[in-house]
């Protein structure tokens, strides 16, 4: 298990509690313009939203949930407009832990930091409410679940265990599946 521990904290950067429970509301339209997002961006929330998780060894198969929270928050996006810049800034903490059937594994801590540099880069926004921001070439992008005149919730599209090389890692005969989704919090 040494091995699935090792695993987990090196292929799988942040992720937390699983949610069983069936939303069952209906979500509200969130409008969002380019000027609206355009300012300072404080984390103030992170968390992995896991859909799906199991461990597979010798034919067993053993369920997998992984908790992971932010906690130390000092990391911001400054969005500004004409042209559409965007500047990441500071760290987090990454907190996790793992369970697999009934074993629980501690994971390492992980500090996400931009290492004191201010990252420079891109966003777009499109009509459906798809935040993208491009930083050093890599592009990635949010789905804005929630948007008030203070808050701005975004959804990472769904990462599974294909999303990470795992091939030096895992013990021959030893399968991970993992889905879900990033969900960061942000408050101006």
């Amino acid at each position: 298990m040494k091995t699935f521990s090792y695993l987990l904290a090196l292929s799988i950067l942040f992720f937390s509690c699983s949610n069983d429970d069936e939303d069952t509301t209906t979500p509200e339209e969130v409008v969002v313009s380019e000027q609206q997002i355009a300012t300072t961006w404080d984390l103030t929330a992170y968390e992995f939203v896991q859909e799906n998780g199991s461990v597979t060894t010798a034919g067993i198969s053993l369920p997998l949930t992984v908790t992971s929270n932010g906690t130390d928050f000092d990391f911001s996006y400054t969005l500004s407009s004409d042209p559409n810049l965007s500047e990441s800034t500071g760290s987090f903490t990454v907190q996790s832990s793992a369970s697999a059937g009934p074993q629980t594994f501690p994971i390492e801590d992980r500090v996400i930091s931009t290492n004191g540099q201010v990252i420079p880069g891109t966003w777009e926004l499109s009509e459906d409410n798809m935040l993208e921001i491009t930083e050093g070439g890599d592009v990635t992008t949010f789905e804005i679940i929630k948007f008030t005149e203070t808050t701005m919730q975004l959804k990472s599209m769904p990462v599974s265990t294909e999303d990470f090389d795992l091939e030096d890692i895992v013990d021959v005969g030893v399968e991970v599946a993992l889905e879900g989704y990033y969900l960061f919090t942000f408050m101006k």
